[in-house]
This record gives structure tokens, C-alpha cells and sequence, in this order.
């Protein structure tokens, strides 16, 4: 399995699943999305992180932190939901809800993807 997204235009979400992938990966699925004609501005984000076996290094979660906010014109004001399997990993996203603070985007972590999927379906002032 490798890593890919797919859009549900239906319910405005952005769904990244599969391999672990490094960051140069990772930005070049993002530009990807941003580049697909289904994709909006404002579409929400799922990033399905389940079968990682590591969580993702501080510099890793800034350096994608830092790729979102240069393509604020590209994310708009939407959410992002990461569902993660290991307590590590939720740490490490907890980490980047409050390194987040200063981009349109509000982040938030999930052991849950059923929880995650309900958060992103709400309104953002919910």
C-alpha cells in the first residue's frame, strides 16, 4: 500500500491514507490535492495515521506546519483530523494543535476515526 488521498466532495473532506510517508511525499500529495479539480478551499482533512508504527518527529510536524501556512490561500479556513493508534503519536499531535495556533486551521487528534469523521462533519463553530 502506498500513501494516496481521495476527496468526498459530498461532505467537503480530504482523505490521506495509507504508507508512512516521508515528508517530500507527503507535500507532494498535498500540492496534488491542491491541484485536483474536485479539491475547494475549505475542504476539511483526514489523515488516517492508524498503521503508522512511529509517530512523526517534531521536525517533521513544523515542517508540514510551516508547508500549511505558506499554502494558506490553498486551505482556507477548514479542519484537520488526525487519527492516530499509539499514545505517542497523540502526543506528538496534541504537540501540533498548540504549535498550530496561528494558521486558519483548527487541528485536532483522534484515537477514533468515527469521532474524527463526526468533528470534521460539523460546523466549524461547533
Amino acid at each position: 500500500m502506498d500513501f494516496r488521498y481521495r476527496i468526498d466532495k459530498a461532505n467537503r473532506i480530504v482523505y490521506l491514507e495509507g504508507d508512512d510517508p516521508s515528508f517530500e511525499v507527503w507535500q507532494q500529495t498535498m500540492l496534488a490535492v491542491f491541484a485536483d479539480s474536485e479539491f475547494e478551499t475549505g475542504f476539511n482533512f483526514l489523515s488516517d495515521r492508524r498503521s503508522a508504527a512511529e509517530a512523526r518527529s517534531s521536525d517533521y510536524l513544523r515542517a508540514a506546519l510551516n508547508f500549511l501556512k505558506r499554502h494558506d490561500n490553498e486551505m482556507g479556513s477548514c479542519k484537520w483530523a488526525t487519527v492516530v493508534s499509539t499514545m505517542a503519536a497523540f502526543g506528538m499531535g496534541r504537540m501540533t494543535q498548540i504549535l498550530s495556533e496561528n494558521l486558519s486551521l483548527q487541528i485536532e487528534v483522534f484515537k477514533d476515526i468515527d469521532l474524527a469523521i463526526y468533528w470534521l462533519l460539523q460546523d466549524h463553530t461547533g
